[in-house]
């Protein structure tokens, strides 16, 4: 009996998988077809923090624009495929869950979906004119040619990290209502986890210790973060589960007693 079921989990996930894949192709292409109005509208969001002295952006490399086109297109449909994927998911995990686990995971796709948007918007309205600003004015003695990869990248980067950030305390939630957590193991390893970190930062970053040593810190200051939502996330958890027991309880015992009347 245990190999149909697994054949039927595996073969749902195998469609799950083919509808995301088709929705971010779909996305892609979509957003391909428009991805001259995105560059504008990305370009246009960069150039309000640049001087008018500066002039027009600038390809320095034939196939540089095209490249730049095909990121933004990959990033956009991401961000537009990732609520499918979300409930994808979802749906594939429900008939498995408590009914409390199942709205709590349905309120994670929505509110998680919601907040990659909004700080998609927060960040190339307010932050990324101000981060701009603050850079360019730091020495006006140089000569700066505004390139149109070097712009884009940078508000891309700066919306991923700050999505990824986003993202801490609902994956702390997560974690604390459907996974156990040990604080104890926590502490014992936590110094173990400061040395990856490290570790990580230093792969990743060019070999500049105070660029390191800042990577670190915000590693830190991340996964800080992280154990901190996630012991509120247990509370809130626990809550939710004799919450749940509660109310079966409270069926079971009315049941029971309109059984007995009707005897």
């Amino acid at each position: 009996m245990k190999a149909p079921h697994m054949m039927n989990m595996l073969n749902e996930a195998k469609w799950k998988t083919a509808y995301t894949l088709f929705s971010s192709i779909l996305c892609f292409c979509t957003c391909f077809v428009y991805s001259d109005i995105l560059l504008q509208h990305h370009l246009f969001l960069c150039s309000q923090s640049l001087p008018k002295s500066f002039g027009m952006f600038t390809s320095t490399s034939l196939t540089e624009t095209f490249f730049v086109l095909i990121v933004i297109c990959v990033y956009i449909s991401i961000m537009c495929s990732f609520p499918v994927a979300l409930y994808n998911i979802h749906t594939f995990l429900r008939p498995g869950r408590f009914f409390y686990e199942t709205i709590f995971h349905l309120n994670y796709t929505v509110f998680t979906s919601v907040c990659v948007w909004n700080i998609y918007i927060f960040t190339m309205t307010f932050v990324l004119p101000l981060t701009l600003q603050f850079f360019l004015s730091m020495n006006t003695s140089w000569h700066h040619i505004p390139r149109i990869s070097d712009y884009v990248f940078f508000s891309l980067w700066l919306c991923f990290c700050l999505q990824l950030v986003s993202q801490v305390p609902w994956i702390a939630l997560y974690i604390a209502v459907f996974f156990s957590f040990s604080y104890s193991m926590f502490a014992k390893t936590r110094k173990y986890w400061y040395i990856f970190l490290l570790c990580v930062s230093a792969l990743i970053c060019p070999p500049d210790v105070w660029l390191q040593a800042f990577c670190w810190g915000t590693f830190i200051l991340c996964f800080e973060c992280l154990h901190i939502f996630i012991c509120l996330g247990q509370l809130y958890g626990n809550e939710l589960r004799f919450s749940y027991a509660s109310q079966l309880a409270e069926k079971h015992n009315l049941t029971t007693k309109n059984s007995s009347n009707i005897l």
